[in-house]
């Protein structure tokens, strides 16, 4: 029993450490992928409305765009999902210069048409929090596991001295 619980909680912290790779794997791919995207001048900004709550804000987003005369809309700011975005000086940045842009042009991957982004950047300070994340939940997990393996090595020479 004494093995049994820092096994398992090394092997969370361990899953865990694997969702944070993953995670900075996915976002380097997507990063990848619109960095050889086409660009697309947007004809018309429909929504362009930044809420702040409680410290935080949000940037409504709806914008028009058209690709070889057939016209799509996106609410996408970044690479990220949707126009929500992890950074608040970025979004409050991206609504004024919208504001005050004359022409803005987006970013969408060949046959996504309707997935256009405006910033296609990846902000280098998304990767250091999951980095960070990864290395110490690895490092953390692997040395439980490694306490976990003394232990259960130390049981049984108890269990063979007592036998």
């Amino acid at each position: 029993m004494r093995v049994v619980v820092p096994f398992i909680i090394s092997a969370a912290i361990l899953c865990f450490s694997i969702f944070l790779l993953v995670s900075i794997f996915i976002h380097l791919y997507q990063w990848s992928l619109y960095q050889e995207a086409r660009e697309a001048q947007v004809k018309s900004v429909q929504e362009n409305k930044l809420e702040v709550k409680a410290g935080s804000s949000i940037l409504r987003l709806q914008y028009s765009y058209e690709i070889d005369g057939v016209i799509y809309q996106s609410d996408r700011l970044s690479i990220y999902s949707g126009s929500r975005d992890d950074f608040d000086r970025f979004r409050r940045r991206m609504h004024n210069s919208l504001k005050k842009a004359e022409s803005v042009s987006c970013y969408y991957i060949e046959g996504e048409y309707d997935n256009a982004v405006l910033s296609r950047d990846y902000r280098w300070q998304t990767l250091l929090p999951n980095l960070l994340g990864f290395i110490v939940s690895l490092a953390i997990g692997c040395y439980g596991m490694y306490c976990a393996k003394y232990e259960l090595e130390m049981a049984r020479q108890r269990n063979k001295v007592s036998r």
